[in-house]
């Protein structure tokens, strides 16, 4: 979502909707906020409940793992020189990101929780330099993991067969997969960390080996949307039954999520019907606003569950949700285009 510089219609596509997937992933979040936590939303069997527990999660997970494919696809391809400077580029420039707009947000954190006072200024620098930001933050952090890496990944690539990469690949999954499981059954060291720290190389080797490799053409598409259906119902078998209690159910870390994505990114990489959608100005404009819309549709949410405590189940199913997910889009677009007006961080953006 964050390398712009290379064109293709269908990552266009991508990009604006996966947007628009992790705006409505939030809106969810939101309602959750207002019940006795997490245990309780699961615990409701209201159709609201069910219907956003399972068809909106599993239709908006699949955005920062596609994300991630993205950034592989383009930034692990061998044709593409990236010397060194560019690699600590990129690097310092998420690092500048999470430092004008993440430290506002551990400091916003703070003044809620515990007022304005003196050590509220050095306790959320603290927590943005250990992670402890917005949730929604993670993804940038795991940017840096993967521009970290990149330069090993690149020769990883560049040298591997491709027997090698996906026996890599396997290791991976079985390896985040372990840690989510672990995680849920409280024996993992940290909580949701140590799976999502590798989340961001993994599926940015994926990316770049499903794109390398033209798997569209050696799978039957049947297969694929077959494999997209398993995992919605076993999204929806764990929700119905109770057992997505936490997020590493339901996250990018879940072999059923990792299906869909992987799933999902195949098909629209060579879909002649997402290559037109994003020639459309539309999409190229919400493509070109990804990643701020990504960035800052948390402030209004925050902004309205935790300082004038409204949240969408005051009004209709369906209703409220659209009318948050319409708050914090306009939001997040409104402040793009101002943001992209502004020189030094129009770069940035």
């Amino acid at each position: 979502m964050a390398e712009k510089k290379y064109h293709n219609s269908s990552i266009d596509t991508m990009r604006a909707f996966g947007a628009l997937a992790i705006v409505m992933l939030h809106v969810n979040a939101c309602w959750r906020l207002n019940l006795n936590g997490v245990e309780a939303y699961y615990g409701m069997r209201t159709g609201r409940a069910l219907c956003e527990a399972g068809l909106m999660l599993i239709g908006s997970r699949w955005a920062v793992p596609v994300f991630f494919m993205i950034t592989g696809f383009l930034l692990l391809d061998p044709a593409k020189d990236i010397p060194l400077k560019k690699n600590l580029h990129y690097i310092e420039r998420m690092l500048l990101v999470l430092l004008i707009f993440g430290y506002p947000m551990c400091l916003a954190e703070r003044v809620f929780h515990e007022g304005v006072t003196g050590g509220a200024f050095a306790w959320a620098f603290g927590d943005l330099v250990t992670g402890n930001c917005w949730g929604h933050m993670w993804y940038l952090y795991s940017l840096v993991g993967i521009y970290l890496l990149l330069p090993l990944l690149r020769r990883f690539t560049a040298t591997a067969t491709e027997a090698e990469e996906l026996w890599v690949l396997a290791v991976g999954a079985l390896c985040i997969s372990a840690a989510a499981a672990c995680a849920k059954l409280g024996f993992a060291l940290t909580d949701f960390g140590i799976s999502n720290t590798l989340v961001g190389p993994f599926y940015a080797l994926l990316g770049h080996f499903l794109g390398r490799s033209d798997w569209t053409g050696r799978i039957p598409k049947l297969l694929l949307y077959i494999l997209l259906a398993l995992s919605i119902a076993v999204t929806g078998a764990f929700e119905a039954l109770g057992f997505a209690r936490r997020d590493e159910y339901d996250g990018p870390c879940m072999p059923w999520i990792l299906v869909f994505s992987a799933c999902l990114f195949l098909l629209l990489m060579q879909s002649p019907s997402a290559e037109r959608t994003g020639h459309h100005p539309l999409i190229r404009f919400l493509s070109k606003h990804s990643f701020c819309i990504y960035l800052l549709h948390p402030v209004m949410l925050n902004f309205l569950t935790k300082y004038l405590k409204i949240f969408p189940d005051i009004l209709p199913a369906v209703v409220g949700e659209l009318a948050f997910f319409g708050a914090a889009l306009g939001f997040a677009i409104a402040c793009s285009l101002v943001l992209h007006c502004i020189p030094g961080l129009k770069k940035l953006l």
